[in-house]
């Protein structure tokens, strides 16, 4: 065995014991050997689980082991508080291992192990410098930083992460295990060592972790493409505004990954250590009304934050350093970077992010109970996380479920909604029947574990070593058991050891009959590796037997009553005793009970009044029927109205879709934009939401004006996208507020000041500058685009989109360039006076419609001229935009005739949008030939 880190006891508040002492090789103690592990919060049970440190390979050289005659259980990480420096009575350490984890997330780990894998950070805790927070962090699976109480007893605030204790170095080449210094340090004494990452835990392999900064990408591109993990895009704040939050990929600095067949480098080449399969599972509130969900729709909620059909439920996401995303999103074909989902709010383990209430932020999650806490308090929200996590906190208990999956994108159409059950997760090679959405657990470091020697366990790979032997031997310890447990899956040796704690939890990659492939994540391939007797025993043990994997709603369908941030009694608008929900009849309804509708707490009849987000007609589905309900309710609880559906009814349980803990305005705008699902077709009508939500009014419910003076129509207020103030922009997805009168503290009294003007137009001219974006055919127009900007309902952003704007809702033509509702000289005027710089725009660079800019190019010249003269901005037959039906467009048409194109959303050849390239685009071009619409 050989020398490597030992403890460093630092005197400090909270911290352990001081110890100070010289030793030689003669001394009767021994220092705990120090293996400091960051990373995935997903392998959270694995970690707190006695059998991740029983000894398999003999690692103290004590003759104990799993493989000893006969097998015994050796720990190698008992806790010990103070850390214990005694033998035991064989004369071996009687704590060989303090081991620390640290739940920072998987790619936020990898970050750590690149900035502190190779020297050790000194930096005291909180000081914002070096290695900080975790959701939660141990030593020997006790705990010294809880999620929802921060930091505890053990935690030390002098030391990098408020790890307990520092640690002290005796090089490899020392050759004894003494203990050269206990001398007590404080934070910058650089006589002493600090802490040192010695492994980063990731959900999958660090290639998918790592950025390629080539160029910007796009959301399907795979690991290692140009442009992977480099999404520009930034979080916004609830109103709109930028924040510093990105969704970048790691990248690795100066160390390099290993690749096949190349010999690596000391202190440079990252290692991969796969131990297990993981899979990832869409989570759903019971609120959400969803059992299953197609692989497409789930693509489109972390891109856009929307399903395909446009609904527009609540998608909660992690950071972008999580490994579940990472893992979740390449699955599903996406670049971790762009899955996004509702893009809104910084990182933030922070409880008051995750419940309703004013702080209230969907995104960036930076843990999975985090994650978990979020889906669980919000009713129409969607999220992801680790399949096996649900046994113990959520799925056996009912407070969530997951989804069911439709692969329609990598599967046939014979496909079937799969669940991550034990066998569908092992026999996953047909995606129609196999779950096909995780990745290889995967330990990264600097230097290969399997490079010690075989009598430490390692596979003397002839690879450079680890620094640190003790952190070698931990990951050899893991791997010989799985390998033993591939040969034998039944041996007795293998019981207690790592490999069948994996094998309960996860599945070992030998049980797959596929696995990912690494450069395809989303393309699973022939297992060549696979075992059947590990296969079958996991069939046999795995916790994902349980009936809860296979069945949907095996524990109820109602989930748990949310939890509102702030707990003061009367604090919403229902008038609420503390802690509860007050239905329509007075009924109080307790927050976080999981109960209701279980005959224990609440009446079936509440369960059921409330099972349902936006249900207010209580007929078990939320679309365009609710309407009148929804109106109705808004009345009652805002103004004191007559309420005359089920009394068991709470609006801010069913109608609380922002996340505020009210139920008010914001939520009626959020349905019309996003919810008013037509029954017919399956698909968003938000012109039949907003027209319904004034037709239960009595007419204009948002008090919208127009800035034409044009009388208000029903349904107008869709128009009303954006905002002119400059302090508030739409928070696309989000918040579909219409981006004005926004007051997110003080929701019930904010004022309404909502106007439709040239603001509108320019959000959906920028929204098209790059060209038409089609919704539903496209992922890459869904990314960019925002579907609160379809005014015509269509699925297809464009130029249609801005004369119905102009046209349709301010009821004037194109030509009225100052829309005063009125077509005259001064409307031409005015665009020539901003072309001969006589009116200079507010903003040179992206002039208003009402300064001149009717074709949203951001250049005020001839071309807005010709429109402001008399032409249009929909010119019928022109393939190529520049204005003029010619032979360019003839041809264009006749040389992709008979195709079938990508996008329906008229543009290019396929002039009809029809999606086909035919004789209907030849006679648009033929019947406008010599036309010149400018």
């Amino acid at each position: 065995m050989k020398t490597s880190d030992v403890v460093k006891i630092v005197a400090a508040a909270g911290g352990l014991v001081a110890i100070s002492a010289v030793a030689s090789a003669q001394t009767t103690i021994q220092a705990p050997k120090v293996i400091n592990i960051t990373g995935a919060t997903l392998f959270e049970n694995f970690f707190n689980a006695p059998a991740s440190t029983n000894d398999f390979i003999d690692a103290d050289g004590d003759g104990r082991s799993r493989q000893s005659m006969p097998p015994v259980v050796d720990q190698l990480a008992p806790f010990n508080n103070p850390v214990s420096y005694a033998l035991d009575g064989s004369g071996f350490p009687a704590q060989p291992w303090a081991v620390t984890y640290r739940a920072v997330g998987s790619g936020n780990g990898l970050a750590e192990l690149v900035a502190q894998g190779s020297s050790f950070d000194l930096t005291a805790f909180g000081d914002g410098v070096g290695i900080e927070n975790a959701e939660n962090a141990y030593y020997n699976r006790t705990k010294f930083i809880d999620e929802d109480n921060g930091l505890l007893s053990l935690a030390n605030t002098a030391n990098p992460g408020a790890t307990p204790f520092r640690t002290v170095v005796t090089p490899r080449a020392f050759g004894a295990d003494t203990l050269t210094s206990l001398v007590a340090a404080q934070p910058g004494d650089t006589s002493v060592d600090g802490m040192r990452i010695d492994m980063a835990l990731l959900d999958v392999p660090a290639a998918w972790f790592s950025t390629n900064v080539l160029s910007n990408g796009e959301p399907e591109a795979n690991p290692g493409a140009s442009g992977y993990g480099n999404n520009p895009r930034t979080a916004v704040t609830v109103t709109g505004a930028s924040l510093s939050q990105g969704n970048k990929l790691k990248d690795l600095g100066s160390l390099e990954l290993k690749q096949p067949g190349v010999p690596g480098t000391a202190g440079v080449t990252v290692y991969d250590t796969a131990v297990a399969y993981v899979p990832v599972a869409p989570i759903t509130n019971f609120g959400v009304g969803l059992e299953e969900v197609n692989f497409s729709d789930l693509q489109w909620s972390i891109v856009a934050g929307r399903l395909r059909n446009g609904e527009n439920l609540m998608v909660i996401t992690r950071d972008s350093g999580s490994g579940t995303r990472n893992g979740f999103m390449n699955s599903l074909c996406i670049d971790p970077s762009w899955g996004v989902g509702e893009n809104v709010g910084p990182k933030t383990t922070v409880n008051t992010r995750s419940l309703p209430g004013p702080d209230f932020a969907p995104s960036n999650k930076g843990g999975s109970g985090t994650m978990e806490l979020t889906v669980r308090n919000n009713r129409l929200a969607i999220g992801h996380t680790g399949a096996e996590r649900g046994i113990g906190r959520w799925l056996d208990s009912g407070e969530l479920d997951i989804l069911g999956v439709v692969n329609d994108v990598n599967g046939t159409m014979m496909a079937q909604a799969v669940r991550p059950d034990i066998f569908a997760v092992t026999n996953n090679s047909d995606p129609d029947t196999g779950w096909q959405i995780g990745g290889p657990e995967t330990f990264s470091t600097i230097g290969d574990p399997a490079a010690e020697s075989i009598a430490d366990g390692g596979l003397a790979s002839g690879e450079p070593q680890m620094s640190n032997s003790a952190a070698a031997a931990y990951l050899n310890n893991i791997a010989r058991s799985i390998d033993n447990f591939v040969a034998d899956a039944e041996g007795d040796e293998n019981n207690f050891t790592p490999a069948e704690f994996l094998t309960l939890n996860f599945v070992l990659l030998a049980g797959l009959d596929a696995v990912p492939d690494l450069n395809d994540p989303c393309s699973y391939i022939s297992n060549s590796a696979l075992v059947l007797d590990v296969q079958d025993e996991a069939q046999q043990i795995s916790q994902l037997g349980f009936p809860e994997y296979s069945t949907f709603g095996f524990n109820g369908i109602y989930g748990i009553v949310p939890t509102r941030s702030i707990a003061t009694a009367g604090a919403f608008a229902d008038g609420a005793a503390m802690n509860e929900y007050a239905a329509f009849d007075g009924t109080g309804i307790p927050y976080g009970d999981p109960n209701w509708g279980g005959g224990f707490s609440i009446a079936m009849a509440v369960a059921e009044a409330n099972r349902v987000a936006g249900d207010f007609n209580n007929d078990d589905v939320r679309d365009v029927n609710d309407a009148a309900r929804l109106v109705e309710a808004w009345d009652a609880r805002v103004n004191g109205a007559t309420w005359t559906g089920n009394g068991k009814l709470s609006p801010e349980i069913v109608g609380d879709f922002n996340g505020d803990g009210f139920f008010d305005r914001y939520d009626v705008r959020y349905w019309a934009d996003g919810l008013a699902i037509d029954p017919a077709t399956g698909d968003l009508d938000r012109v039949g939401g907003f027209e319904a939500v004034d037709a239960a009014f009595g007419g204009n419910f948002f008090g919208t004006t127009l800035a034409t003076g044009a009388t208000y129509a029903d349904g107008d207020s869709r128009g009303d996208v954006a905002n002119g103030s400059g302090a508030v922009f739409p928070a696309r997805g989000f918040a579909p507020v219409g981006a004005e009168g926004w007051n997110r503290n003080n929701a019930v009294a904010a004022p309404f000041a909502n106007v439709i003007d040239e603001h509108d137009i320019e959000y959906v001219q920028d929204m098209i500058a790059n060209g038409s974006i089609d919704w539903k055919g496209s992922l890459i127009d869904a990314a960019a685009g925002d579907l609160s900007a379809d005014i015509n309902g269509d699925f297809c952003i464009n130029v249609d989109d801005v004369v119905e704007l102009v046209e349709g809702v301010l009821k004037t033509s194109i030509q009225d360039v100052d829309l005063n509702g009125v077509v005259d000289a001064a409307d031409e005027q005015l665009v020539g006076d901003t072309i001969a710089g006589i009116i200079t725009p507010a903003d040179p660079a992206n002039p208003l419609f009402t300064e001149g800019d009717l074709n949203g190019d951001d250049v005020v010249d001839a071309a807005d001229l010709a429109i402001a003269q008399g032409g249009s901005l929909v010119c019928a037959g022109d393939t190529n935009g520049d204005g003029i039906i010619n032979a360019d467009d003839l041809l264009a048409v006749l040389g992709a005739f008979g195709q079938t194109v990508a996008s329906a959303c008229g543009g290019g050849p396929d002039l009809t949008g029809d999606g086909l390239v035919n004789a209907d685009d030849l006679l648009e071009v033929l019947g406008n030939f010599g036309g010149n619409c400018n």
